[in-house]
């Protein structure tokens, strides 16, 4: 899955801004509904930002658990 109208950027944290290809955006999904004034599509990225902060906690708890054992 990538982000709006543009399936092939697939990055959740940083991304070109989609309009003018230059300026970073932290957390592109929910800035970009916030930018075209879309907030009805704010709780989906919420949820895919949620499911990858927790998947990336377990990542860094697996790590943790390995190098202190």
């Amino acid at each position: 899955e990538g982000l709006q109208d543009r399936p092939w950027s697939r990055n959740l944290y940083v991304s070109p801004d989609p309009f003018s290809g230059y300026a970073s955006w932290m957390l592109p999904g929910v800035r970009y509904e916030i930018e075209t004034d879309d907030p009805d599509e704010v709780p989906q990225w919420e949820e895919r930002y949620l499911r990858a902060i927790t998947r990336l906690t377990g990542y860094l708890d697996q790590a943790t658990a390995e190098l202190t054992r």
